[in-house]
């Protein structure tokens, strides 16, 4: 009986070893159980930034020197751009803006005096830039950042009056600045920056091959909703 009761209580034992090592064996991840999760989360944080928006600001230029008898006027830009999220601070963006400058000429005086004329010149950029969120996480609702881009442009003249055709001026450009983002609810946000961009023409565009200087901006930011 004795030997038999030994017997039992060793196969118990045994047992309960097996299950305990068993059991710690299915808690301990295995590499491609790690190997996932770093992955979802890494796509969470990824598609948490996932959105795009819309600016709008005054760009002032500097030294712009226009010929005797000729005036301008030049509309705000306009700026569209779609984000995807590189990392917690890290944003990749894309962007389009519109920028619109008129320059008038006055009719000449006299009899054989030339006609007024005007010439709508347009700057179209596009850039790449990289935003950074030094503070901030994809949850806060108030974000600071920085923002540098590189990116090439087109410069379009278009005579009015029918008094000649249109003319496209490739060029190239970089802006950077700082800028804060509040968002109002999970998905729509408000935003301010301040920037400056410089974009230089490969041949002379609308009297000048080099345009550049500060921007104050303001826009809605929208983040897309689905994961």
């Amino acid at each position: 009986m004795r030997h038999f009761a030994t017997r039992l209580a060793a196969a118990i034992i045994a047992a309960l070893v097996v299950s305990e090592g068993a059991l710690a064996q299915a808690k301990t991840p295995t590499p491609a159980d790690s190997s996932s999760k770093t992955a979802d989360v890494e796509h969470r944080v990824q598609s948490a930034r996932r959105g795009g928006g819309i600016r709008v600001g005054q760009w002032h230029l500097n030294g712009a020197q226009l010929p005797s008898g000729v005036s301008a006027s030049s509309t705000p830009e306009v700026e569209g751009y779609v984000r995807s999220g590189l990392d917690l601070h890290l944003v990749l963006e894309n962007s389009v803006g519109f920028w619109r400058q008129r320059q008038a000429t006055a009719a000449g005086g006299g009899l054989l005096g030339n006609g007024a004329s005007s010439t709508d010149n347009y700057i179209i950029p596009q850039y790449t830039s990289v935003v950074f969120y030094p503070m901030t996480k994809p949850n806060d609702r108030l974000e600071p950042y920085v923002r540098g881009g590189l990116g090439f442009a087109l410069g379009v003249q278009d005579p009015q009056g029918g008094s000649g055709g249109i003319a496209l001026t490739p060029g190239f450009g970089a802006t950077g600045g700082l800028g804060v983002e509040w968002r109002a609810t999970e998905a729509l946000g408000l935003a301010v920056s301040g920037r400056y961009q410089w974009i230089r023409f490969f041949q002379e565009f609308a009297g000048a091959q080099t345009y550049q200087g500060p921007a104050l901006e303001a826009g809605i930011t929208y983040r897309f909703q689905f994961r």
